[in-house]
């Protein structure tokens, strides 16, 4: 049996030691990676007095130590790992993780189309701690983007709906999951384990690792462009209520901040009427999928994210500023009250004002109250205070 032990993983070196208690004299090799990157393969043959006075392990040659030259910067390790190279598990089940230096921290803008999302992120865009891709309305989603590539890339093998290996001479413009992780490769690996390691972890987190710089260099371009040196936060969009996108961005992310807005869904269908200019009833079909996972979220993720109303956001600004501020630990930095504000509403509105679009439902003759009264909805409405407070 494969047995060992990692006495020491630094930026400049690795150590410990690997024997096969089965034949206690044979000398074993170990494979060393560093963010999933094959860098080395070690002989296993060093002197240990401390294996040998256990005399379970031969005349105990079985220390390796290497020296990473020249050592890897703090800011580039991100894993480091050894595996036996015979069997390809990890030594000691040990796998060291080090972060490297922050950068942007994210927040993420989580919401059913139509709930505020552009007047949050317009909010957001004026904070000097947050940088913003600010072209309206704010929907540069690149973590959406990277979340998608990234699930695409990793996904399943098939050779039907996703790509096959006789198609790769295509137009370049049609990518889909690796075909050669597919059963019918199984053979080119002796090890299952190594294969499954590479396609099940290697890939996905080097491809992320990837989306995580990408993302974050767009970003940091951008402070660079502005000469903002006090944002420490970078601010998206997702993709409406797209779970792959939430979980996504904590993975790359794990400070993640998440705003999540809610509106009264009945005001909510009349914009979405008003802007998509689509049939009601299948307006109203997709917003209470909307409402079921809003009050999910309420219920089981309310610790890992800022609630905030629309109407709040209207009608008590400031307080509602107060709240995301203190959420995400800043100083507010501007007047809410500012002409770029009133523009951006106008060029994006369904209604007159934002007070204007608050109770809208009321006096639409889009759907009556009885009719209104029927789609219970009455759980949503209570649990985010719109029964309560009468909207």
């Amino acid at each position: 049996m494969l047995v060992g032990h990692i006495d020491r993983i630094e930026p400049d070196c690795v150590a410990g030691w690997a024997a096969d208690t089965d034949t206690p004299d044979s000398i074993e090799d170990v494979i060393l990676y560093v963010d999933g990157r094959r860098v080395a393969q070690i002989t296993c043959d060093l002197p240990r007095e401390d294996l040998r006075q256990l005399e379970v392990y031969g005349e105990g040659c079985h220390g390796f130590r290497w020296r990473i030259a020249p050592p890897i910067p703090n800011h580039l390790l991100r894993s480091v790992t050894v595996r036996y190279a015979r069997s390809g598990t990890i030594v000691a089940h040990q796998e060291i993780t080090v972060h490297g230096p922050p950068g942007l921290n994210a927040i993420l803008v989580t919401a059913a189309g139509r709930s505020g999302t552009t007047l949050m992120m317009h909010r957001l865009s004026r904070l000097q701690q947050v940088c913003v891709a600010e072209a309206h309305p704010f929907e540069v989603r690149l973590i959406s983007y990277w979340s998608t590539v990234v699930s695409t890339l990793t996904g399943p093998p098939d050779y039907e709906r996703s790509m096959h290996p006789d198609r790769l001479e295509g137009d370049g413009l049609k990518v889909g999951a690796n075909p050669f992780s597919h059963p019918d490769y199984a053979d080119v690996f002796h090890s299952k384990t190594l294969e499954d390691e590479y396609f099940g972890t290697f890939v996905p987190r080097q491809l992320s690792e990837t989306a995580k710089i990408a993302i974050q260099e767009y970003y940091l371009r951008l402070v660079d462009d502005r000469q903002n040196r006090q944002a420490s936060y970078l601010a998206e969009k997702n993709n409406n209520l797209d779970k792959h996108v939430r979980n996504f961005a904590r993975q790359l992310f794990p400070g993640l901040k998440e705003l999540v807005l809610v509106r009264d869904p009945r005001d909510l269908v009349c914009s979405q009427v008003a802007y998509f200019t689509r049939d009601p009833k299948e307006v109203i079909k997709e917003v209470s999928f909307a409402l079921k996972e809003l009050t999910r979220l309420k219920r089981e993720e309310a610790n890992k994210v800022l609630f905030v109303r629309y109407e709040d956001l209207v009608l008590d600004s400031l307080s509602a500023l107060r709240r995301i501020l203190g959420y995400l630990k800043i100083e507010p930095t501007y007047s809410i009250s500012d002409e770029g504000e009133r523009a951006s509403f106008k060029s994006h509105a369904t209604s007159d004002s934002p007070s204007g679009s608050i109770g809208r439902w009321k006096s639409q003759s889009l759907l009556n109250e009885r009719t209104w009264s029927t789609l219970k909805w009455d759980e949503f409405l209570d649990e985010f205070g719109y029964l309560e407070h009468g909207h």
